[in-house]
């Protein structure tokens, strides 16, 4: 029977959710900026406006990767090293590469072949 630990990222977690954060909310603030931009025309924008919706869309991408960041995990299959993401509430996943089933122990934080 191996056994494995959880693939700890409780460093790098803030980071990387704050930089999917930002990316996102780049993307919603220039998908948004293209939707509106034919319908404005040659209007003078304030840049108070422009500040507060990029602070808008900043918070609801970070509430959002947040959620979404946070409800993953991840190990290493003990067959074959593979790392192997999965949701908190699965009991058991399947290793792509070699196809056993392994079971997560949320107790103990390991997969257990």
């Amino acid at each position: 029977m191996k056994e494995t630990d959880f693939v700890l990222h409780d460093r790098k977690k803030p980071l990387k959710i704050l930089s999917l954060s930002f990316i996102l909310s780049l993307y919603l603030f220039f998908f948004c900026w293209a939707l509106v931009s034919p319908f404005i025309g040659s209007v003078k924008i304030s840049q108070d406006i422009i500040r507060f919706s990029f602070a808008l869309f900043f918070s609801a991408s970070l509430i959002f990767v947040s959620l979404i960041y946070l409800k993953y995990s991840a190990g290493i299959c003990p067959n074959c090293g593979k790392k192997l993401f999965f949701t908190k509430d699965k009991d058991g996943i399947r290793c792509f590469r070699c196809g056993r089933f392994v079971k997560i122990d949320f107790a103990r934080k390991k997969l257990v072949l």
